[in-house]
């Protein structure tokens, strides 16, 4: 089997992320922000230099074909897109959706999948997004792959750091970053999964 996944990544595009079904992982998710008055969300906004935690997970979409987006004559040809709906949770902003998109290899090199151009939101109940790049600051990212057999469930993983860079609501002049924390499940006894799933714990600060 784990022959048969290496001749997949060959081929494929391998990545990240969305569905709504709970992730091992993932720590449950609340429905606090949903029940914040407008004048409790705007005393939010005075916090400063908080540290900052998201717990979420997502699936492989491909609803979204990111026609020009990638350089196809570039060695991160190959788009990836995810998608998620009230899939998790993050400091001060309560029950989560995400969408994220960046350009990747279209197979492993040695240190793994690498990717850049990343970009993507978190946005809370009531709308209010904050935005972030991953890798930061155009940086390159790696998808590693963990060793056969060493884990159950998951397949790879990236640690790589991410920059928040505003966002909407009380985030619009938001700042900080920090490192991510991603584990993916690749394959099953069928195979690949086109549409696979990565939990996230993502780890650092935010001030605004």
């Amino acid at each position: 089997m784990k022959q048969y996944k290496l001749i997949m990544l060959a081929s494929l595009m391998i990545f990240l992320f969305i569905s709504c079904e709970k992730s091992p992982i993932l720590i449950e998710h609340s429905n606090d922000l949903d029940n914040y008055s407008n004048a409790e969300l705007n005393g939010l906004s005075a916090h400063k230099n908080v540290p900052f935690t998201a717990n979420f997970f997502s699936i492989r979409n491909y609803s979204n074909s990111g026609e020009g987006y990638c350089d196809a004559t570039s060695d991160l040809p190959a788009f990836n897109f995810q998608k998620g709906d009230r899939c998790g949770n993050a400091t001060h902003m309560g029950l989560i959706s995400t969408e994220m998109y960046f350009c990747g290899a279209i197979g492993p090199g040695p240190d793994g999948i690498p990717y850049s151009n990343g970009v993507g939101y978190l946005e809370a109940a009531n709308g209010d997004r904050l935005n972030f790049e991953i890798p930061a600051d155009g940086q390159l990212g790696y998808v590693v792959f963990l060793a056969p057999g060493s884990d159950p469930i998951y397949d790879a993983y990236f640690q790589t750091p991410f920059k928040i860079v505003g966002g909407t609501g009380r985030f619009i002049n938001a700042t900080g970053g920090g490192m991510t924390n991603s584990y993916v499940n690749i394959f099953d006894e069928n195979g690949y999964i086109s549409e696979h799933q990565t939990d996230h714990v993502w780890t650092g600060t935010i001030s605004y």
